[in-house]
């Protein structure tokens, strides 16, 4: 299976990207391909280095569409996404492929849930 991470976040390194690379070594331990996209440096080094594919991106607006596009272009089965940039990305490559999306809950960010709920397969609270 062929699961796409896209993984949002402004500081170097803390719980979340923990999580996350806890979640690729797993996955990959499993057999699963793994692409991440996330902000170029260390944390996209880490997942390289666990045997991951790596997409970069800035997070600005006017780089979304590129982003999206080579998102789509790994081909995921399933996308594992956690809240806010991380979690409209995933929306878009989920319904844009047709592919279960998995939602990473943390605390108390809904991240405007309403709009893309129906989108939702299965929800991990952390």
């Amino acid at each position: 299976m062929r699961v796409l991470i896209p993984i949002f976040f402004n500081s170097p390194r803390g719980g979340l990207h923990e999580h996350v690379l806890a979640s690729l070594s797993a996955l990959r331990s499993a057999g699963h391909e793994v692409t991440v996209v996330s902000k170029p440096g260390p944390f996209a080094q880490s997942a390289e280095n666990l045997g991951a594919a790596t997409i970069a991106t800035d997070w600005e607006p006017e780089s979304l569409a590129t982003t999206i596009e080579a998102s789509c272009d790994a081909s995921p089965d399933v996308v594992y996404c956690h809240p806010f940039a991380s979690r409209q990305l995933g929306v878009a490559v989920s319904e844009a492929l047709g592919v279960p999306l998995i939602a990473v809950w943390h605390g108390m960010y809904d991240d405007f849930l309403p709009e893309y709920h129906d989108s939702i397969a299965r929800i991990v609270v952390v």
